[in-house]
């Protein structure tokens, strides 16, 4: 049971800094408004970031993995085309 709690823990802390390092990057890319929605709302059901771009308002959902993919990490560093 132990084993399970440590788990989850764990999880809530990987999805905690990737919604932060997620937020980092949209800011990075120029976005404004950036609002944590689970911050409202735990788990929000429709995404884990509100932020805006050129008028834009964006949902954006996160999802963090416990692995190495450097092909997945475009955004955070910089070479993803976000408009």
């Amino acid at each position: 049971m132990e084993d399970i709690i440590a788990r989850i823990r764990r999880t809530s802390k990987l999805s905690r800094l990737g919604e932060i390092l997620a937020a980092e990057a949209l800011a990075l890319n120029g976005f404004s408004g950036i609002r944590d929605l689970n911050g409202d709302i735990h788990n929000h059901p429709f995404a884990d970031l509100l932020a805006e771009k050129s008028g834009k308002r964006y949902f954006i959902g996160v999802k963090t993995r416990n692995e190495d993919r450097t092909s997945c990490c475009a955004l955070a560093s910089g070479h993803a085309d976000l408009d």
